[in-house]
């Protein structure tokens, strides 16, 4: 059995004994956010936030946000020929 999988089983053991018992399947989750920042400053999320738990308002799962930021490029982008650099 991996190592990864052994610590989930037994991080989803110790949580099935604490917690809100609504959100309970939820904890030990992780979820990936992307967003990106335009020139101006905004954000403009590209995946959506979990909705908190309706009975104890909190959102277990583990959020990691990704912010991409874009940059404006001035003028044309020159590009190598496709057979690399002279």
């Amino acid at each position: 059995m991996r190592l990864h999988a052994r610590l989930r089983r037994l991080e989803q053991q110790l949580l099935a004994e604490h917690g809100c018992p609504a959100c309970r399947h939820r904890q030990g989750l992780t979820l990936l956010l992307v967003a990106r920042q335009l020139p101006d400053g905004t954000l403009v999320s590209e995946t959506q936030k979990p909705a908190p738990c309706t009975v104890c308002g909190q959102v277990p799962e583990q959020i990691i946000e990704v912010i991409l930021k874009v940059v404006e490029v001035p003028g044309e982008v020159v590009r190598a020929p496709a057979g690399g650099c002279p």
